[in-house]
């Protein structure tokens, strides 16, 4: 398997320590040279994350991976991009889920919540990397929220999910979009202006 990081290339074997030997070689790259780690791409399939599951299961037939890094300014303007992106997305299908647990939840319904809580997991994660307000606060928000959030799953809390769906999780959502808005239009108009 060919790794290529930057302009290096790497010859690893494939085995089941080859992941292992890729998150070296990242921390070694990475100690020097002021970048962050991105993403993998093995093959022509984008890993942001579940890499033990997918080199467990495809490490054999992998030929080549490559190390995307980034620049902090590089790192912040994905993470702006992807979070607008998914939040306008998300806004619509929380609606839908509160219909749906409203009317009677079944077990997608179930699945679709997880769904949900999963990538409010990954909000928090990436509110926490851009470490400036307004992003701060609403992590503070976030982090606030998460208590109640998951008491009412644990209790399977029909009203109380609807009630957190519509009431705390949706305007969050929108918060979050019109406050990564307002930072992609701030750097357009410096950017302009420069």
């Amino acid at each position: 398997m060919k790794l290529l990081m930057l302009d290096r290339q790497f010859k690893l074997l494939n085995t089941r320590n080859t992941l292992k030997e890729i998150e070296q070689l990242i921390n070694e790259c990475l100690a020097d040279s002021g970048l962050y780690f991105s993403h993998l791409t093995a093959d022509e399939t984008v890993l942001y994350g579940e890499f033990e599951e997918y080199f467990e299961n495809n490490c054999s037939q992998i030929q080549t991976v490559q190390v995307h890094l980034l620049t902090k300014e590089q790192l912040r303007e994905e993470v702006l991009v992807d979070l607008n992106k998914y939040t306008e997305r998300a806004e619509p299908e929380i609606e839908y889920l509160a219909r749906q647990f409203d009317r009677n939840p079944i077990e997608e319904t179930w699945r679709s919540l997880a769904n949900l809580l999963d990538a409010i997991g990954w909000m928090d994660e990436v509110l926490g990397k851009l470490n400036e307000e307004p992003f701060t606060s609403l992590k503070v928000r976030l982090e606030g929220m998460m208590p109640v959030i998951q008491e009412s799953v644990e209790n399977q809390d029909i009203s109380l999910i609807v009630d957190m769906l519509l009431y705390e999780i949706l305007p969050f959502i929108k918060d979050i979009t019109k406050a990564v808005q307002t930072v992609i239009d701030q750097e357009v108009r410096t950017y302009d202006l420069n």
